[in-house]
């Protein structure tokens, strides 16, 4: 799976980052994952936030859906 994260096509990296969101939230607390490898899996969802300039991109409203969840999780966490 690490070769999906460093994907050429940015709509795959996009999906791989939306399906392994999904799944750290679904195993949370405990992820099925290596540390290492959950650090690769935050750089791809962070970076994903890099094309939400571009608003009349394809992708834009797969994007804002990514930071939504992540930011209802953040509000979760800390409430």
């Amino acid at each position: 799976m690490p070769e999906l994260l460093k994907h050429q096509d940015s709509d795959i990296k996009l999906i791989v980052a939306a399906c392994l969101y999904e799944i750290t939230q679904i195993t949370a607390p405990e992820a099925p994952y290596n540390d290492d490898f959950l650090k690769d899996i935050f750089q791809l969802i962070v970076g994903t936030f890099s094309g939400l300039s571009n608003t009349s991109g394809s992708s834009f409203d797969q994007r804002v859906a990514i930071l939504e969840r992540v930011i209802l999780n953040e509000v979760i966490l800390f409430t």
